[in-house]
């Protein structure tokens, strides 16, 4: 009998309270991993929603007013004021299209350029442009695009500032034309007033490693500027020729747009020669009208469109994920290294005609 009770003795109280607390805990990871597994699914479905709301978005942004995408950021000035001198920046190596990432820096993009100047003749407020220039110039008909755009405001009658920073060179200056008024920095790099197309000739490296590139054209010169054989006759001419024209084409244009300068003059003259110049020697040379600062820039805008009050701004897109959704939509073309005005810039691409000092 001792034996038996013995065997039915219950279990001590400190066994039981463990095995419910085992339990409990159990209980409680269950839950902290439902509610987490809940979090992140809701959370995937969020994000995938805004996702697909922000590429609707980009579809229907052609149809609506183009000043819904941007805001306007405040520089200086009155804020109260309903007069707006717009601020469009040319930062970077002038290209045509889009930046290929919305976080590209190196590069300005002609298609949002024109887009900036084409808002501000539209814009009511605007009363005057300061296009702010800090680049080495860039590929010829997107600089030409830019310049024509920057026409067109003063056209609508709104006058255009120009003001290069630490550089306006050949493209940029190119821009810089088209405005009412060039203001540089005394130190600023400015001039380069020439063209380039660049290409590379590998065929003797080829022969010397045992490849061969056979190439199948319709014509003579379907293959021109080929780098992987010898040149052919007239070659050279025809491209010679067509560096000549663009290059008169843009001594047509300083001419038309500095009144002091002749296109006989600047013709076979230094000032044409593709060497650059600082600014304090471009005023020299009648290539700007003053030298100065931002600020000088802002004054002088605000003295050509007459106003006594005034803000300072510029567009800024605002974000979106259609943005995200464009990052990365292109490939982006392989791109020939050289060397400009001393930094390395994977800029210069083979076959183009370029408003660009390169060394």
């Amino acid at each position: 009998m001792e034996q038996h009770n013995e065997n039915n003795t219950p279990p001590p109280i400190s066994n039981l309270t463990v095995n419910a607390s085992k339990k409990n805990h159990g209980c409680l990871w269950f839950a902290l991993g439902f509610v987490a597994f809940c979090f992140v699914a809701f959370g995937a479905v969020a994000i995938f929603a805004a996702l697909i709301a922000g590429a609707l978005t980009s579809i229907k942004e052609t149809e609506k007013d183009q000043f819904e995408s941007y805001k306007r950021k405040f520089i200086s000035g009155d804020k109260a004021s309903k007069n707006t001198i717009l601020v469009v920046p040319v930062n970077g190596v002038i290209v045509a299209g889009e930046n290929p990432s919305p976080f590209a820096s190196s590069m300005a993009s002609a298609e949002k350029i024109c887009q900036y100047l084409k808002m501000a003749k539209k814009d009511n407020s605007v009363k005057a442009v300061i296009v702010q220039i800090n680049s080495p110039g860039g590929e010829v008909v997107a600089s030409d695009e830019i310049h024509h755009a920057v026409m067109q405001v003063r056209k609508s009658g709104k006058p255009v500032v120009a003001v290069i920073g630490t550089m306006g060179a050949s493209g940029g200056y190119y821009i810089a034309c088209a405005s009412d008024k060039i203001i540089a920095h005394r130190l600023s790099i400015t001039g380069s007033i020439g063209v380039i197309i660049q290409n590379f000739k590998y065929y003797d490296l080829l022969k010397k490693i045992g490849v061969k590139s056979d190439t199948y054209t319709s014509c003579k010169y379907k293959d021109i500027l080929s780098g992987a054989r010898p040149e052919k006759i007239g070659e050279r001419a025809i491209i010679q020729g067509h560096i000549d024209k663009v290059y008169k084409a843009f001594i047509q244009i300083v001419a038309d747009g500095r009144p002091q300068l002749s296109y006989k003059g600047l013709e076979n003259s230094i000032i044409t020669d593709g060497r650059i110049f600082l600014g304090s020697e471009a005023l020299k040379l009648k290539l700007i009208d003053k030298l100065g600062f931002f600020d000088d820039a802002v004054e002088t805008a605000a003295k050509l469109s007459k106003l006594k009050d005034y803000r300072v701004v510029a567009y800024k897109k605002k974000f979106s994920f259609s943005a995200l959704f464009n990052a990365n939509a292109g490939a982006k073309s392989a791109n020939i290294n050289v060397k400009l005005l001393g930094k390395n810039k994977s800029m210069i691409e083979a076959g183009k005609f370029y408003y660009m000092p390169i060394q």
